[in-house]
């Protein structure tokens, strides 16, 4: 399945200060170097003065926005839109949104089901009508304790979070034009190799409780970190990411070294909702707090693996405690310094900043 990405052109003025940009949705993007390549000679072809329009040849369709780059960074939904592209008149800004949702197993396990079938009981980019799933991922995938598929390092561990952008996508595509499946739920098709997958929309509300928040991480600068040897915990690239690795490599390499880190939180909040920890029972208020503390233990996950590569204009309280710790302005496509973030303190930290904080009104840093 290839990302949704958003496109964003800078609009400002020179006469202004704030950086302002029009952004558009692409729906699918195969080939993120391509699409890089030809804007970045787009702008060598072109003098702007003031604003930087969307070149001709870009499928955009109606824009979804003008905004500052923070708004969009909160705006966007990380489960769908996983790359962002931002083109101001003087270069091409390359991020992958990680996701910060990290109780991602109810989701699956009550509001997706995924099928797959082999290339024989495929035909015409759908399976035969008599054809019978090689796997099915339902409900019963996820009973505790959790083995298999659904186990840690097990096929789910890299898949959900295409199993939840399939799902987001059709909770979000009018009723009228989902395509349906056998047993008549919303479905979307996937080519997979030779076969085909399935994803059903079984529940929409669960995706709601989703958090769409995500960090941003330039994978443009992230073979820097790797060419540079990572000196400093805070400044080793994303695993699989190298000094030559082309962006797509980077993007995917990010996305999946993430994954695995946000199904190993999943896995310890389902044992906490199943009473599978003892020190915590059955107690909503600590599965909450449960739940924060892992989001901020990613949090710090990815500061210790992409440092000065996240971006300040990340959504909600985890780019304000980025742009606290290093001092950085929301509008700008790089931290100061890196964050070196504080795996005792992180959850509270996160509790005590104010998610619009830009420390360009900080009275103690005057």
């Amino acid at each position: 399945m290839g990302t949704a990405a958003a496109v964003l052109f800078q609009q400002n003025s020179r006469r202004t200060a704030t950086r302002v940009f029009k952004g558009y949705r692409l729906a699918d993007v195969e080939a993120t170097d391509r699409l890089v390549e030809r804007l970045e000679r787009y702008l060598t072809s072109q003098r702007f003065t003031e604003t930087v329009d969307a070149p001709h040849w870009l499928d955009t369709g109606t824009p979804i926005g003008e905004a500052t780059l923070p708004e969009f960074g909160s705006r966007l939904d990380a489960f769908d839109t996983f790359l962002l592209v931002a083109v101001t008149d003087r270069a091409v800004e390359t991020f992958v949104g990680v996701p910060l949702a990290v109780d991602v197993l109810p989701a699956l396990a009550e509001g997706i089901r995924v099928r797959e079938y082999g290339a024989a009981d495929r035909a015409d980019g759908r399976p035969r009508p008599d054809a019978t799933p090689a796997r099915t991922f339902d409900a019963d995938t996820f009973g505790p304790p959790l083995t298999g598929a659904a186990a840690e390092g097990g096929l789910l561990e890299w898949w959900h979070l295409f199993a939840l952008q399939a799902g987001t996508r059709l909770r979000e595509t009018p009723a009228d034009d989902r395509e349906t499946g056998p047993d008549g739920v919303a479905t979307l098709r996937v080519a997979h190799g030779d076969g085909l997958v399935c994803v059903d929309l079984l529940d929409p509300d669960v995706l709601d409780a989703l958090a769409r928040e995500a960090v941003y991480v330039n994978v443009g600068s992230l073979g820097e970190h790797a060419a540079d040897g990572g000196a400093g915990a805070g400044s080793s690239p994303a695993e699989g990411a190298t000094a030559d690795a082309s962006l797509e490599e980077k993007l995917t390499g990010t996305l999946r070294t993430t994954a695995t880190r946000r199904y190993r939180y999943a896995r310890h909040l389902w044992a906490v909702r199943h009473g599978g920890d003892e020190r915590l029972g059955d107690s909503n208020a600590t599965l909450a707090e449960e739940r924060e503390t892992a989001q901020a233990h990613m949090l710090a996950d990815l500061d210790s693996r992409c440092g000065e590569a996240l971006g300040p204009f990340s959504g909600g309280s985890f780019g304000a405690l980025l742009r606290a710790e290093t001092a950085t302005r929301p509008d700008t496509f790089a931290l100061n310094t890196t964050p070196d973030l504080d795996r005792d303190t992180v959850a509270s930290d996160l509790a005590g900043i104010d998610p619009d904080y830009n420390p360009e009104h900080d009275p103690m840093l005057r």
